[in-house]
């Protein structure tokens, strides 16, 4: 029984001590990890690369449509399919993996010379830093919209720009699509004044009820809407969907 006794006190298990040093090396060692790999920093990375291959999707789709029609499109309907006729251009046109209606600033951004023939466009989107290569947008100084660019800080230019018209002209208004939710967005849930459902043949637009073509892309009602005739809302050509002309 003594022999027994003291070789049950010879066995020991981890004091105190070594469990507290135990886990110290652990919580470092996670520590560590997280701070090599960053997992926010590498789901940034993920999306920014989503956004240089949406533009050079949209790009592509861009300079088959003017091959097509000799003109730019006046706008392209994010979120959407894109059709004219028979013609698909993109099943669907992909919007900014971040866009929503509580963050509108985080959508991309179509901008032309606002004629109804436009020879030139540019794609704005907003990359998360840091990334190489992509912080500067290849607009030059002297064609830089009038009130700046925000927090846009990527684009693509296809056809020659018009300096002068984009020197004096705001960048456009960013516009969440159908679909993109958030607090104070369409089709969405969360904070924010609720807005109408759109009836079949509708959708919402800019919290407003407006016609539609049989995709879901919005149109204005009246030219005196249509912002290339002088209004304040986006319209797109008469090819579209039997809109107005100027």
């Amino acid at each position: 029984m003594g022999t027994l006794s003291k070789n049950s006190r010879n066995i020991k298990g981890f004091t105190l001590i070594e469990l507290i040093v135990v886990v110290a090396i652990i919580s470092v060692l996670f520590v560590a990890l997280v701070a090599i790999f960053n997992p926010t920093a590498q789901i940034e990375k993920t999306k920014n690369a989503t956004r240089q291959q949406d533009f050079n999707q949209i790009r592509t789709a861009l300079d088959t449509y003017i091959n097509d029609k000799n003109c730019y499109p006046t706008a392209i309907p994010f979120g959407s399919a894109w059709s004219v006729g028979g013609t698909v251009y993109m099943q669907k046109v992909p919007e900014d993996p971040d866009c929503s209606g509580a963050k509108p600033s985080n959508c991309y951004v179509y901008e032309t010379d606002g004629s109804s023939c436009p020879q030139w466009n540019i794609l704005f989107s907003q990359m998360h830093q840091p990334i190489a290569n992509t912080s500067q947008c290849v607009i030059s100084s002297t064609c830089m919209p009038s009130g700046g660019i925000g927090s846009y800080n990527y684009c693509i230019v296809s056809g020659k720009m018009d300096c002068s018209f984009i020197a004096s002209n705001p960048l456009p208004s960013p516009t969440v699509p159908a679909g993109y939710g958030g607090s104070g967005g369409t089709g969405g849930s969360g904070g924010g004044t609720p807005t109408p459902t759109p009836t079949p043949g509708q959708v919402n637009c800019s919290g407003n009820i407006l016609s539609a073509c049989s995709n879901g892309v919005c149109n204005v009602e009246s030219a005196s809407q249509c912002l290339q005739c002088g209004g304040s809302l986006p319209c797109y050509n008469d090819l579209i969907c039997g809109g107005v002309k100027c």
